[in-house]
């Protein structure tokens, strides 16, 4: 019988543990880092993304190597986070400069120009709405298929890594310009059912 040991690890800005299958996680510090978040085996997806973006990945894949953890021993579990608890499709869709303080990838200037151009109505009219639309609202966003579709290939991403380094990369470089899109496109379609229905033509 295979006796798993815990692994207990931490640095400055990160802590993880895995004992007994449970999870302790945290990134951030209040001290300088001015942010702090914790979680446990259901936060395994945040806890990957959010590292990913972060300027610890390297320091993590250090003290990984070091302790003898391996991203197999936890692999299934993070996909398990990500398939049964939607655990990192926050923080992989732009996190809180997203959903919380709200960023804007369509261009909501033009958008208005080509409604109002499309549909003979006058700018003010079409401004009149347009700017009262939440573009950035997560729940919404979670019932989209744009959702499903960042979903499934988050959960490709993380299938088709080896080890923490091939994680790491493949949560970052296209796939972030992919998830980008994907957001863009989730926000222009919220931009024309709410004016579709707002807007007599």
């Amino acid at each position: 019988m295979n006796v798993v040991k815990p692994v207990y690890m931490s640095g400055h800005n990160y802590s993880f543990s895995k004992e007994n299958g449970k999870y302790d996680l945290s990134l951030g510090n209040m001290t300088d880092a001015g942010w702090y978040w914790s979680g446990d085996k259901d936060d395994l997806g945040n806890f990957v993304v959010r590292l990913a973006n972060s300027k610890i990945t390297q320091e993590f894949i250090d003290d990984a190597n070091k302790s003898g953890l391996k991203f197999a021993d936890i692999k299934n579990d993070v996909l398990k986070a990500i398939r049964n608890k939607d655990s990192g499709m926050y923080a992989v869709s732009g996190d809180n400069v997203q959903w919380h303080f709200g960023q804007d990838l369509l261009d909501i200037e033009y958008e208005i120009d080509e409604y109002a151009k499309e549909y003979n109505l006058p700018r003010s009219k079409v401004e009149e709405v347009a700017y009262g639309i939440n573009i950035n609202d997560y729940d919404r966003f979670e019932k989209s298929i744009q959702f499903q579709n960042l979903k499934r290939d988050f959960l490709v991403k993380v299938m088709d890594a080896n080890d923490f380094k091939s994680l790491m990369s493949n949560l970052g470089g296209d796939f972030t310009r992919d998830v980008l899109e994907t957001v863009m496109e989730f926000q222009s379609d919220v931009f024309h059912e709410e004016m579709a229905k707002q807007v007599k033509r």
